[in-house]
């Protein structure tokens, strides 16, 4: 899922999803694949 899809879903701001998703990527929540993210296997 990409930033822009789920800000459209959310309908939130692209900024503040952009933010929340790097925040739960440094936490190991979430990691990059391709040009979207994913949850992170635990």
């Amino acid at each position: 899922m990409t930033a822009s899809n789920l800000a459209q879903y959310l309908a939130a701001e692209p900024l503040d999803v952009t933010h929340a998703l790097a925040a739960l990527v440094q936490r190991d929540i979430l990691e990059p694949v391709d040009d979207g993210y994913r949850l992170k296997a635990f």
